[in-house]
């Protein structure tokens, strides 16, 4: 189904591509042998279970609904990363989980240091070398995440 807006443009990410990356998340994570029933997602997220069901039929089938992007963001903080992960992509961005406290300043920078020092003695010949990649994955993430805490936690402050 084609989107069209006043400017006989059409967005990025298609509404139908969302819906069928959000469907298969919730395949995913929800139902039968999964890791959370729709019982417990329905009650820890406020979204009813109904809602849940239609947005894992198929997109053609008459019954189901899209989720609303408050439904879709309450799933999403009762799951986790992992379940932002299967839809977010579309945007080119993944998800990564906060902190429920702050992190203590002394111990951020530390973590950091320690980090970069990693990628400093890996770097000291010039090349990383196949062993060194695989740390350097582990490192180069942990990096990420602690970045992507400091700017969401200067949001955090700003609001």
């Amino acid at each position: 189904m084609a989107e069209i807006n006043s400017a006989s443009i059409s967005p990025l990410i298609s509404s139908d591509a969302l819906n069928e990356a959000t469907r298969a998340a919730l395949m995913l994570f929800i139902g039968r042998g999964r890791r959370f029933s729709v019982a417990q997602v329905a009650k820890a997220s406020g979204v009813d279970g109904w809602r849940i069901d239609a947005a894992k039929l198929p997109l053609d089938n008459e019954n189901f609904r899209a989720l609303p992007d408050n439904m879709r963001l309450s799933i999403a903080a009762v799951i986790g990363p992992d379940f932002t992960n299967e839809w977010l992509p579309l945007a080119a961005q993944g998800a990564f989980t906060l902190p429920d406290d702050e992190p203590e300043p002394g111990d951020f920078a530390a973590d950091n240091t320690d980090d970069n020092a990693k990628v400093v003695r890996a770097a000291v010949d010039g090349r990383f070398d196949a062993n060194e990649r695989k740390d350097l994955s582990v490192v180069g993430s942990a990096m990420v995440a602690r970045g992507a805490q400091l700017v969401a936690l200067g949001k955090r402050r700003a609001a």
